[in-house]
């Protein structure tokens, strides 16, 4: 077997950890005060001791051969240069890593071993556990348990980094094992699974997304985004098209799934474009991967597509705008990340300001009035009823009905009362009510405010007060939807193309441990005109 066309995944061995205090300086400006090494005897060597109060220098009875840092490898440079020497590839790249202790240059023969190229797992041919286990082109990835890509699909590189698990370094096997040997395998080919479950820093240098979608229970909300066999079939498209085969009619098939249009725009079109952006944003994972690896700059519609999720909110915020914006502190609004908010942005102005090069550290800015959460506007007059009259064809599956007197009855008294629950009345402005259930979703969240037994019925009437802001704002109806995939009490729009289900949104705001306060951000987004996918006329596409 011809193992120079077989890839490999590597990690640096571990058997022990210490932490030792220090600092690497990464050439783009990030310090990281916390190190981490394993300990070998024959490859690494880290000696740490206090003696009459007095620490000797690290570096200068160091033998470091490599140190796995946030899904970095970093390497001896005198190693890496005779083993790279017979393995020249102009994308793998290994840049100088100087070691500092208190601000004195203790070793500068390190180098960062850095592939520069991020490339989409082939989910025909690979074992992965999927968020949607049934619909692999159409979720998130969990835990890798074995890669491989088909026939013409795997990339012409010595070395890459697994697109959706960005922490996973893959190589030519020859490759790996030259640096297994030169390293004296403190450089080692990993085993499966590869779960990532280390909170550790991708090759933009942002958290691992993944990881932290799990931690928040975020990745079943984010999945699917296709149905599995239009998945599969936007699939199939991407690998014509990155194979220099298709046209129109198959670029437009890939441009159906926003993970393929992402790879689309990063590999195929190695540029941004309307098109591939416009799919992008349909899913705030790929919104937020658009802007910071594609765009690698911040635009209004990828802003307000990642705000959809609070921890994009606050990624967007650091690693995009590297400043504070409204749209991500509403997207944060009522969530575990708004308290870290204001110093999240401190942090990300320091680091852009080293990484840009700039002579003074901006200060950690003050407080700002937080802004509205939902923006005074001037709202287009509608006559339309608030109940919808069933639709022209009734015995069609997808259809909605007219709500009997008696649902209408319901409806009209819940949304009086869930006006009084917020303490405003029927004269409050749409935006006012809906910042208002805003706030009270978000107290609860946080255990401030307690539900207690009138649960069910609190949840109807700000479910009912919150859908009725809609139809005083836009003009949508109630109506009772029905659709093969399931249906209920929803507003609809003018042409059926949404259905908005307002009473199952607060319902599931509210459930206990939940910390996804969306309420404000998708009335925005309706308002907007940000509607899901799959929206066409008659459609009646679920926004919940």
């Amino acid at each position: 077997m011809d193992t120079s066309r077989e890839f490999v995944p590597v990690t640096v061995m571990r058997t022990d950890k210490s932490v030792v205090p220090g600092d690497i300086v990464f050439p783009w400006g990030t310090t990281i005060d916390k190190l981490d090494w394993g300990i070998r005897p024959t490859s690494l060597k880290a000696k740490h001791v206090i003696f009459k109060g007095r620490r000797p220098k690290r570096g200068r009875e160091a033998s470091i051969l490599a140190v796995d840092v946030y899904a970095q490898i970093v390497v001896r440079r005198s190693v890496l240069q005779k083993v790279l020497a017979d393995f020249p590839d102009e994308r793998l790249e290994f840049v100088p890593v100087a070691l500092f202790e208190e601000g004195e240059l203790l070793d500068d023969d390190f180098a960062l071993l850095d592939p520069k190229l991020l490339f989409p797992i082939d989910r025909d041919a690979s074992m992965v556990d999927w968020a949607a286990p049934d619909n692999p082109h159409g979720s998130l990835s969990k835990v890798v348990r074995k890669l491989q890509w088909g026939n013409g699909r795997a990339p012409d590189v010595t070395a890459f980094r697994a697109g959706e698990q960005p922490h996973i370094i893959l190589m030519r096997r020859n490759l790996a094992e030259a640096l297994e040997k030169a390293t004296k395998q403190a450089i080692v080919i990993a085993t499966a699974p590869y779960p990532g479950r280390e909170r550790r820093f991708s090759i933009d240098r942002e958290p691992n997304i993944l990881v932290q979608y799990q931690e928040h229970g975020v990745e079943a909300q984010l999945a699917p985004w296709q149905p599995a066999d239009e998945a599969a079939l936007s699939g199939q498209a991407f690998w014509e098209l990155w194979a220099g085969r298709g046209d129109a009619t198959t670029r437009a098939l890939a441009l159906r799934s926003p993970h393929y249009a992402f790879w689309l725009a990063r590999l195929v079109d190695l540029a941004p474009a309307d098109d591939t952006r416009q799919a992008a944003l349909q899913h705030p994972h790929y919104a937020y991967r658009y802007a910071n690896q594609v765009d690698r700059a911040a635009h209004d519609d990828t802003r307000l597509a990642a705000s959809r999720v609070p921890l994009l909110a606050s990624l967007y915020s650091r690693f995009v705008d590297h400043a504070a914006h409204d749209t991500t502190r509403q997207g944060v609004a009522g969530t575990d990340w708004a308290a870290q908010y204001d110093k999240d942005i401190a942090e990300a102005q320091r680091s852009w300001a080293l990484a840009t090069g700039g002579a003074d550290v901006p200060p950690a800015p003050a407080k700002p009035t937080p802004p509205p959460l939902v923006a005074p506007r001037i709202w287009p007059v509608h006559d339309r009823p608030r109940y919808a009259e069933s639709s022209p064809d009734p015995a069609a599956e997808t259809a909605h009905d007219a709500l009997n007197a008696e649902l209408r009855s319901d409806v009209d008294a819940f949304i009086d009362h869930g006006l009084a629950y917020v303490g405003l009345g029927p004269d409050a402005t749409p935006e006012a009510v809906v910042s208002a259930i805003h706030v009270y979703t978000g107290e609860v969240q946080a255990k401030t405010r307690k539900l207690g037994r009138q649960k069910q019925r609190i949840v109807m009437a700000l479910g009912c007060a919150y859908g009725e802001q809609v139809h005083r704002a836009l003009g949508w109806q109630w109506a009772d939807v029905r659709t093969p995939a399931g249906g209920g009490i929803a507003l609809v729009n003018a042409d059926r193309s949404v259905a908005f289900y307002a009473l199952y949104l607060i319902e599931r705001l509210l459930e206990p441990g939940q910390t996804f306060n969306s309420v404000a951000l998708g009335f925005n987004m309706v308002a907007d005109g940000a509607l899901p996918p799959g929206s066409a006329p008659g459609a009646y596409a679920a926004l919940a």
